[in-house]
């Protein structure tokens, strides 16, 4: 998660000033420490549910990888789905905040 904490916060910059929000009302360090406890509280939360699986998938990585990455979400929801065009979806030009 860290790899990506820095991306997470540019984006969120981003998303902010799109809508006219203040972005000086949170810095970076408070706001990833507030992300990485409410990360941790849902990964602990995930864990005690033994009904739940989970498949944690890196946004760098499916684009990077696209093709391999829809193999792996077809074979985590059962199969069936059209791997192709679940790679062929995948737009690299929406990864803006690459650190």
């Amino acid at each position: 998660m860290q790899r990506e904490m820095g991306e997470i916060l540019a984006s969120q910059r981003q998303m902010l000033v799109r809508r006219g929000e203040d972005t000086e009302r949170i810095d970076d360090t408070e706001m990833a420490r507030l992300f990485a406890r409410h990360l941790s509280q849902i990964e602990s939360w995930l864990a005690s549910q033994p009904q739940m699986d989970v498949l944690y998938v890196h946004y760098s990585d499916v684009l990077a990888t696209p093709a391999a990455h829809a193999a792996r979400v077809n074979a985590f929801l059962g199969g069936g789905l059209d791997e192709r065009r679940m790679a062929e979806i995948v737009d690299p030009e929406l990864y803006r905040q690459r650190k």
